[in-house]
């Protein structure tokens, strides 16, 4: 027979528990009434419960790896907040999060430095290429390879010239960008590079073409988008294709992103959210939602 203080403390773990399951349907989407209605519980005392996890948020809890193979991307929240994750490809785990105002570089590179000091050592880091997240590898990893994620590259590239492109230049290149994401030799890779060159080369005049303000000396590119393209795809071919000397550099970052989908889906039945309650919500999502962890003890 059990005594009084083995019963509360089996009453107290199957409590928490109850809790636990009720943040993880409401990190899943579901509304606190919804969540009310299968345990026969109060809407407040649901509201209260998930009010004490927002307000005891989890912290990474990086798992070493001396190989780490990193994705970093970040998903943005109306235009003045983001949430940078780094991703294991390996481990299919976070690492670690942070939730900021802009991809800092200086914060890129304290984010790395942190990893390292716990074992999470990188072996190459996927980006979209963004100039914090170079400065922040160029200082910390100067001499791992970087991959440039392609689906960046291929997707930014498409918007800028549009479904239909209306220039010849643009006629030509939008085949090569389509192109990219299906190379999978060094061979096919040599031969897509040499072909954007030589677009380059050959439309080099009409890139370079200039519109001006009639009646003034103001000017601007003819062609911005077309320019921007070129820009983007040859600055990256430099860091395009290490993922053809080593397999297992992931050469996107589409698996995080569709993670990012499925947050947002589920983030927009809960946009009432204040910042800092809207921040112990993503640490919460990626912790138990995506890194499928539970927590060790509730004090409640």
């Amino acid at each position: 027979m059990s005594c009084q203080k083995t019963f509360t403390w089996n009453q107290f773990i199957n409590r928490s528990l109850n809790r636990f399951s009720w943040l993880q349907c409401w990190l899943h989407g579901s509304t606190i009434s919804a969540i009310a209605e299968s345990p026969r519980r109060s809407p407040e005392t649901i509201r209260r419960s998930l009010r004490w996890f927002l307000d005891h948020p989890p912290t990474s809890n990086p798992t070493p790896n001396s190989q780490c193979h990193l994705i970093i991307d970040a998903t943005w929240f109306k235009r003045n907040h983001c949430l940078l994750v780094y991703w294991d490809h390996a481990q299919q785990r976070v690492q670690w999060w942070r939730y900021t105002t802009s991809e800092n570089g200086m914060e890129i590179t304290h984010d790395l430095r942190w990893l390292q000091a716990r074992g999470v050592i990188c072996a190459s880091i996927t980006s979209d290429g963004g100039t914090g997240i170079n400065t922040a590898v160029n200082l910390v990893y100067p001499d791992i390879p970087h991959q440039r994620c392609v689906v960046h590259i291929q997707r930014q590239a498409l918007a800028w010239l549009t479904r239909n492109p209306q220039t010849v230049p643009g006629q030509h290149v939008k085949p090569l960008v389509q192109e990219l994401s299906t190379i999978e030799t060094w061979e096919h890779a040599h031969q897509w590079t040499t072909a954007v060159l030589d677009w380059e080369k050959h439309f080099h005049h009409v890139l370079k073409q200039r519109t001006y303000l009639p009646g003034t000396r103001r000017w601007w590119y003819t062609h911005r988008s077309l320019r921007r393209v070129r820009v983007l795809i040859v600055h990256a071919i430099p860091n395009l294709f290490h993922y053809l000397d080593d397999p297992s550099i992931p050469k996107t970052s589409n698996g995080l992103e569709g993670r990012f989908g499925s947050l947002k889906n589920h983030y927009r039945q809960h946009r009432g959210l204040s910042k800092e309650r809207r921040e112990a919500y993503l640490a919460w999502y990626l912790a138990v939602v995506v890194n499928g962890e539970k927590p060790t003890r509730f004090d409640y």
